[in-house]
């Protein structure tokens, strides 16, 4: 007996480990498999991984970025479609300027960097375990990220409206005329406008699916929102008492007044409904006309000191002043409250503008030497493009920026419009020709980023041209601006104020960046340009403001081509920080607009030939 119990103990122990063993040598197996599989994709995307509905495993990172861009060339070369009324209308992402390509601005923008960066990521940020078996369950359980691509919504819906609005019946409020000083009540109609937010929703859907089909605009019933039954006859009455009194309008400053007879607001007063309630009141828009010539006459915005460099000294050459700026917004609604309850004398409210750079702050700058320069040429420019850029150098040159300032240039250049003498041109917005303001402020941009570069800042924003543009090369150095976005910003980390002195000589723009040195070191690298790719053919857009036949070419072609360019900076501690600026510039076609006859044609389309 003892002999059989020792037996099943054996033979029990030696089972248990044979099981054990066998345990040991199959994870032992699976985790060389797994380190082989992970060794064999070291350099690719692991197999599993999409990017919305596109799949991109088993990939490199340049081979997952070149199918991501080539999908989003697809939105950007055939342009988004929209169909109402048998009408169709082609948006290109691209806004194209045919005189100045500082206009030409994306509506569509990505960030390859940070995506591509996500998909080889996925496997790779785990635990050491984890980073072994997770790229195997992938295979069978797929990861999906979604696209960094940003579309310009609120642009993108000006630009539906600017095309489509002419088409749509919005609903009209209850109007207001007078027949012999009694007022006469015109009931309001109902009507169809266009629904621009599905519109966006369809276009956002096209993008996330990788997909570009033709959108159908679809309407929306638009109801007056106050009926003539809602207007009571104590309302009425009021109405024509205010026939009868006639009560002058006074907008007033402490300084000045300016007075309205009834005559010239009468065709302007309006129902508007509040609490449920209806009241009579002058319309917004007539107020706005009116508080817009007032503001020019009143407004004295906030002058910062300005400083310039003479014999190796800072000296200021534009006194710092405060400033008064009208608030229209408020100034409506005040004026409108005051109407209600029969206040016919308004004082306007304005606010105190300070400002941000006092002229006392010469003595404590610091500032003893030029820390970095940038330089570029605009040979060639047209007449309109010259006169923005020496506005735009003369309005940046003596400006301080603070130690630790983020600076925005698009917020320093404003406001960018005739006020500060900028001219306009001419930008197409589907089968529409707007002018704009804005040309030449790239060569601005670009001459900054570029100075920012040589003075070793950090750069927080920046973006290159969608396509290469004589003005600034070599490719890879330019930075593209357009007002809100994109901004070309950097931060002044130097510890001392920054004073930048800009100037034009010839055909070249220096701009100078003064401040303390504090022993960095930068290096900028010669650019490496690479993926030369030819340009698509001629691009037509077919345009009601031609003569029917005539075309008009406004863009030339040029090679698309990718850049990086290496920036490093070396401090004083012996530390190091090290950036690689990549850009993407897309082959350029052709682009010419071809005058179509509007009586025997209802579609504006752009079309590849």
């Amino acid at each position: 007996m003892k002999l059989k119990s020792k037996v099943k103990k054996y033979f029990k122990n030696t089972k248990l480990i044979a099981v054990t063993m066998g345990f040991f040598i199959m994870t032992f197996s699976l985790l060389i498999f797994a380190y082989i599989y992970q060794y064999t994709n070291k350099d690719n995307i692991y197999p599993g991984v999409y990017i919305n509905n596109l799949y991109v495993g088993n990939m490199s990172p340049i081979e997952a970025e070149n199918k991501i861009q080539s999908k989003i060339n697809t939105f950007k070369e055939e342009g988004f479609k929209y169909i109402y009324n048998n009408q169709q209308i082609t948006i290109l992402p691209t806004i194209l300027s045919p005189n100045d390509p500082d206009l030409t601005h994306e509506l569509l923008n990505w960030s390859p960097t940070e995506t591509i960066n996500e998909l080889y990521s996925i496997g790779r940020n785990k635990s050491f375990i984890n980073n072994l078996l997770y790229p195997l369950i992938l295979r069978y359980n797929h990861k999906t990220i979604k696209a960094n691509i940003k579309l310009d919504i609120a642009k993108l819906t000006e630009i539906l409206q600017d095309n489509f609005s002419k088409l749509e019946t919005p609903a009209t409020e209850p109007k207001i005329t007078w027949s012999f000083n009694k007022p006469v009540i015109i009931p309001g109609q109902s009507g169809q406008v266009i629904n621009y937010q599905q519109a966006i929703n369809k276009t956002l859907e096209n993008i996330n699916n990788f997909e570009n089909k033709k959108i159908t605009l679809s309407t929306n019933d638009s109801q007056p929102l106050i009926n003539t039954t809602d207007i009571t006859n104590d309302t009425y009455n009021k109405l024509t008492n205010l026939g009868k009194e006639k009560p002058l309008l006074v907008l007033k400053t402490k300084e000045q007044q300016w007075k309205y007879n009834f005559t010239e607001y009468q065709d302007y007063l309006s129902f508007i409904k509040k609490d449920d309630k209806v009241y009579i009141n002058i319309q917004p828009q007539w107020l706005e006309s009116k508080l817009k010539q007032i503001k020019t006459i009143i407004d004295k915005p906030a002058q910062d000191a300005k400083f310039s460099i003479e014999n190796g000294r800072v000296v200021g050459f534009q006194q710092s002043l405060d400033g008064i700026l009208l608030d229209i917004p408020t100034n409506i609604s005040l004026v409108q409250n005051n109407f209600t309850k029969n206040k016919y004398i308004n004082d306007l409210i304005a606010s105190i503008d300070k400002a941000k750079i006092q002229t006392a702050d010469v003595n404590d700058l610091g500032i003893q030497e030029i820390i970095g320069v940038g330089e570029s040429t605009f040979t060639g420019s047209p007449h309109n493009r010259l006169t923005n850029i020496k506005v735009g150098a003369a309005s940046l040159n003596g400006i301080l920026i603070k130690p630790n300032e983020e600076f925005s240039l698009i917020q320093a250049l404003l406001p960018i419009d005739d006020t500060n003498g900028y001219v306009e041109e001419l930008v197409i917005k589907g089968d529409r020709t707007i002018p704009e303001f804005g040309g030449g402020l790239c060569q601005i941009g670009t001459t900054a980023f570029r100075g920012a570069l040589n003075s070793g800042l950090k750069i927080t924003q920046r973006q290159n041209h969608s396509y290469r543009v004589s003005y600034y090369e070599p490719a890879g150095t330019d930075a593209t601006i357009y007002d809100p976005a994109p901004d070309f910003r950097f931060i002044n980390d130097t510890g001392n104020y920054i004073l930048l002195q800009t100037r034009t000589e010839g055909d070249k723009m220096i701009f100078e960046f003064w401040g303390t040195k504090d022993g960095r070191v930068a290096t900028v690298s010669e650019p490496r340009i690479f993926n030369i790719t030819t340009p698509p053919p001629t691009k037509y857009i077919d345009t009601t403001e031609l003569p029917p036949g005539e075309i008009k070419c406004t863009e030339k072609a040029h090679n698309g081509a990718s850049a990086e360019l290496d920036y490093s900076v070396t401090y004083a501690d012996g530390t190091k920080s090290e950036r690689t600026f990549k850009s993407y510039y897309r082959p350029w076609q052709e682009v010419c607009l071809r005058g179509i006859d509007p009586n025997t044609t209802s579609t504006t389309q752009a079309i590849n030939e």
